[in-house]
């Protein structure tokens, strides 16, 4: 990987004068379960290249991507202009946690051990608090759910909004099967 294969289009990004000169991109392609990951750096010419692609393919355009100040601006997949900001923490791993929490507590319960069922629920409330402290955060966004990391947030991007993803729910119009 590597060379001018992965050289992208010279544009709007590579020109804006942020401080980013590296981000990561997560691509999920629901209907057959595959995920993309890109490394992207900026060059000493200021030109974004593909440094790495999981699928081997460098195909993505970040000529429009960023905006002046270096924040997400435009979609590169899938050319969309809304996005959303969430935890950067697997949310699998979070409600398998709840979950265990959850019966554990449950379990203490029954055998009426009721400081013990409380500590437990105590404790996945500290670990929550602790990892809202540490845990970073990415924008997503709403029409193909490509992930922006390690990249200066907007202030106008907010948590999720369920009329603005209701409008992208169907995926009708993506570069690829949802």
């Amino acid at each position: 990987m590597g060379g001018d294969r992965y050289h992208l289009r010279k544009g709007g990004c590579a020109a804006s004068g942020g401080a980013v000169n590296a981000m990561r991109i997560t691509v999920r392609k629901s209907a057959d379960g595959a995920v993309a990951r890109y490394a992207v750096v900026r060059d000493g010419e200021g030109v974004w290249r593909v440094s790495e692609a999981s699928d081997g393919s460098g195909a993505i355009d970040l000529s429009d991507a960023l905006g002046d100040q270096g924040h997400v601006a435009k979609c590169c997949i899938c050319g969309c202009e809304e996005f959303f900001v969430r935890k950067d923490f697997p949310q699998r791993v979070g409600l398998i946690t709840v979950v265990v929490a959850a019966v554990a507590s449950l379990v203490l319960f029954a055998v009426r051990q009721m400081w013990l069922a409380f500590a437990v629920l105590a404790a996945l409330v500290v670990v929550d608090v602790v990892l809202g402290f540490v845990v970073g955060r990415c924008v997503v966004c709403y029409r193909c759910r490509a992930e922006y990391r390690d990249l200066p947030i907007d202030r106008r991007y907010r948590p999720w909004n369920l009329a603005t993803g209701e409008k992208y729910r169907t995926g009708a119009d993506l570069p690829f099967d949802v």
